[in-house]
């Protein structure tokens, strides 16, 4: 059994169909393949994100990541839901015949569920999703049946998350023209003479 966390916050709101042009006013979608699509920009606090998305006609599935964040998120949709605020729901996904990934997620109100991987579970999760044919998410405690999925481009979509998140990377601290950096090279003045350097 491999375990994923509950976020400790849920940092998008989805509604309806869940639109992501909706929820994220400051993301573009970078690639199409079928029912996916590769997105990236910046989240209502201007936090950087990326992102796949696989949409359905009422079912959605997202995995972002945040500049930020060493997790990777995951976030579920049903049209049909009416999931109370706070409320935790145990999710268990299966990519093809690998393991299960099992989780605690938290409610996205009124239609989604949202949980996570820390960095040591995050290239395994993706590692699978990419080479997957299908993958599985059943809701083991409550009445709504096991969803199974193609991932037919998913491959693609994992390469372009990377890519993104790599491109996003952690953000080099500031230089200044003074202090221990400097804009002129310092005058050297050696303990020794010209020719009495010894080793």
């Amino acid at each position: 059994m491999r375990i994923a966390g509950i976020s400790s916050a849920c940092l998008a709101l989805f509604m309806g169909s869940a639109v992501l042009d909706a929820a994220y006013p400051k993301t573009f979608t970078t690639q199409k393949i079928g029912a996916w699509a590769a997105f990236e920009g910046t989240d209502d606090g201007d936090n950087p994100v990326c992102g796949i998305i696989n949409s359905g006609v009422d079912r959605v599935l997202t995995i972002k990541r945040w500049a930020s964040s060493s997790r990777l998120v995951v976030q579920i949709f049903e049209t049909s839901w009416q999931i109370p605020k706070d409320t935790i729901v145990r999710v268990d996904v299966q990519v093809d015949e690998y393991g299960w990934w099992n989780a605690k997620a938290g409610s996205i109100p009124p239609d989604g569920l949202e949980f996570n991987f820390q960095d040591d579970r995050i290239e395994g999760f993706l590692r699978e999703l990419a080479l997957g044919q299908k993958i599985y998410i059943k809701f083991p405690e409550g009445s709504e049946p096991p969803w199974v999925g193609g991932l037919a481009g998913s491959a693609k979509m994992v390469f372009l998350l990377a890519d993104c998140v790599s491109r996003m990377g952690p953000k080099p601290p500031p230089t200044q023209p003074y202090g221990a950096t400097q804009p002129y090279a310092p005058s050297v003045s050696l303990p020794y003479g010209k020719g009495d350097s010894k080793f």
